[in-house]
């Protein structure tokens, strides 16, 4: 998904070793307690794009925006700021992994954000088939209930056997 890779690039580079300091000076309190997850603004150049990442985040699970929220203020608040790299991978449903490298005595820690989901377009697979079948089960069974209620209940039909 190439929009998503030009997505996670645009973050990384706003959260990376070297830029994590300016980061959390001017955008820390984006991320406050709530304020909601907004990422779009890390597109700077193409108003389609930006479009494109507000609403493939708005998407998102509550729990997961929340989750990621308050990761980015953590790690914009701490002292210093610890760097954040984002990744994305295609998955069937919606994935959010959090790891966390400390910092050492000779190199800084880092987070990792790993988040798995469709592309951005695709809907569930199977998404208007389940809304077909939910219509016609409903649509069906109450067809059936109506129509045995007016007949009556009668035994069923058989053939007689060819064997005697």
């Amino acid at each position: 998904m190439p929009i998503g890779d030009r997505t996670m690039s645009a973050l990384n580079c706003r959260f990376s070793p070297k830029n994590i300091a300016d980061t959390a000076v001017t955008e820390a309190d984006r991320f406050a307690p709530g304020q909601g997850l907004q990422l779009d603004w890390v597109i700077d150049d193409s108003r389609f794009v930006r479009k494109f990442v507000h609403d493939y985040f708005e998407q998102l699970p509550p729990a997961m925006k929340e989750a990621i929220r308050a990761t980015l203020y953590a790690a914009l608040t701490e002292t210093p700021p610890t760097p954040v790299l984002f990744q994305w991978e295609a998955r069937y449903d919606w994935v959010l992994q959090v790891r966390q490298t400390p910092n050492t005595k000779y190199t800084p820690g880092m987070i990792n954000l790993i988040i798995g989901g469709r592309y951005a377009p695709d809907a569930h697979p199977m998404a208007d088939e389940m809304v077909k079948t939910r219509q016609a089960g409903a649509g069906a069974s109450k067809r059936a209930v109506t129509k045995a209620a007016k007949r009556g209940s009668r035994p069923a039909k058989r053939r007689p056997s060819r064997k005697s």
